[in-house]
């Protein structure tokens, strides 16, 4: 019985060792693009940006991204969830 234990425990171990490593390879070439190559069509902003002084941090988001002329289509979602 124990080397039965043993061996299931043995190969469900190297069936899970290689999904990691698997898994571990494919994030980091999600995350870092390792087999593309990296193109000059990239683009860049940047934007001075200066605000008022705010009580709560969530005016200052608010504000800030009304600034930016960022999306703003979760805003009432937010503002009716945080307090």
């Amino acid at each position: 019985m124990r080397t039965l234990l043993l061996q299931i425990h043995l190969y469900a171990g190297l069936l899970c060792s290689s999904y990691l490593v698997i898994f571990g390879i494919s994030s980091l070439n999600y995350n870092h693009h390792f087999g593309e190559a990296i193109s000059g069509d990239e683009s860049h902003w940047e934007r001075q940006l200066s605000l008022r002084a705010f009580e709560q941090d969530r005016d200052r988001a608010f504000a800030s991204r009304a600034r930016m002329e960022m999306s703003d289509q979760f805003e009432s979602a937010l503002r009716g969830r945080i307090v």
